[in-house]
């Protein structure tokens, strides 16, 4: 049996277990260990019925006509007054598609990290190992998104990076965190380089966040030697005004390629969701993506530039105090015909998806 399904079959019997032997628990333990889990399950339909089974230009919750599971781990955190570690093996079809390029013996690694803490005083820390991505106001984890689908913004930006990290609060209302990096989203070095990120958090208010992070980067490797540097912005905020929570974000990258011309890329969002009653929200979204020199998208067609708005409008539903159900439906206009539809090359897509997340 492969080690995905493996990882798959222990984070289930692991969910099921807690939820119907413990029902509502705080925390897990084992000892000193805190002990976490989460499962993400799906039904997605793209009405161009891809051919390949996957919705293009996307990794999480991406499977076609066919019930999935688009991310389950256990999480297994210990930390101390000096020092801290976690580990996190997943599963799902997120794994397989964002993982793809990834050596054997880390395709199934969520998180695997472990801390110093330099300062006691000032609790500065320096991490090293596999730690989630700040990039952009979407994560992996569907539970703590306003939207159940990603945007373009969070599916072309790293989910994880892979180095250190340095993180130090500087003050109750900012953080600052610095990250030296094999690369933009790579566990295994491609090229020898090292790259450079920064986030920057601050909170005005207890409502309210902005996040500005920046990247640079050597990104050339074998199968892109012309790639060279890489500069990267992305800010965001996230607000929650009484039954509101709205989040906007907005980045911008630039590619060095062969004959040191740098080429752009961009995108904007945003999202907002409306809570009717305490278990009862929807959500919508819109973004617009727009990689005019394929730097980051490589159109299904064949066509050098990708340029698409899409827009969004989800029912949330909080069946029990950890477990939620999501609906979502999602369309699609591209200013090219960047989508295939009965192997003919379209403008536009629709994407419906409903999912179930549990967790402990």
């Amino acid at each position: 049996m492969k080690i995905h399904r493996i990882a798959l079959l222990v984070s289930l019997l692991s969910l099921c277990a807690v939820h119907f032997s413990f029902g509502y628990v705080d925390t897990l333990r084992i000892g000193k260990v805190k002990v976490s889990g989460y499962a993400d399950l799906y039904y997605g339909y793209d009405f161009n019925r891809p051919e390949n089974g996957d919705h293009p230009y996307a990794v999480s919750a991406s499977r076609h006509a066919r019930p999935s599971v688009n991310l389950t781990y256990l999480s297994f955190a210990y930390e101390a007054a000096a020092w801290r570690i976690r580990f996190a093996p997943a599963a799902g079809s997120y794994m397989r598609m964002n993982y793809a390029s990834e050596p054997r013996g880390f395709k199934n690694i969520f998180e695997a990290n472990t801390g110093l803490r330099l300062s006691a005083l000032k609790n500065i820390w320096l991490d090293l190992g596999i730690f989630g991505s700040p990039f952009t106001n979407e994560s992996p984890v569907s539970r703590d998104q306003l939207t159940y689908t990603r945007s373009f913004s969070a599916e072309f930006v790293p989910y994880y990076l892979s180095g250190a990290r340095l993180s130090w609060p500087i003050n109750p209302r900012v953080e600052l965190n610095v990250y030296a990096l094999t690369g933009w989203q790579q566990i295994k070095d491609q090229n020898h380089s090292k790259a450079l990120a920064t986030q920057l958090l601050v909170k005005p208010r207890k409502d309210f966040l902005i996040n500005w992070n920046t990247y640079l980067g050597k990104e050339s490797s074998a199968g892109n030697p012309y790639q060279g540097m890489r500069f990267f912005n992305d800010i965001y905020f996230v607000r929650t005004s009484g039954r509101w929570t709205t989040s906007s974000c907005f980045y911008l990258g630039f590619q060095e390629q062969s004959g040191n011309k740098f080429k752009a890329w961009w995108q904007g969002n945003l999202i907002a969701k409306y809570l009717i009653t305490h278990r009862l929200s929807v959500s919508g979204r819109l973004e617009y993506f727009k990689d005019k020199h394929a730097v980051q998208i490589i159109s299904l067609s064949g066509l050098p530039r990708f340029e698409t708005f899409s827009s969004s409008l989800g029912l949330n539903i909080q069946l029990m105090q950890r477990l939620m159900y999501r609906a979502e439906f999602r369309l699609f206009n591209s200013n090219t015909k960047s989508y295939i539809r009965s192997a003919i090359p379209v403008r536009n897509d629709i994407w419906a998806t409903q999912n179930i997340t549990w967790w402990f």
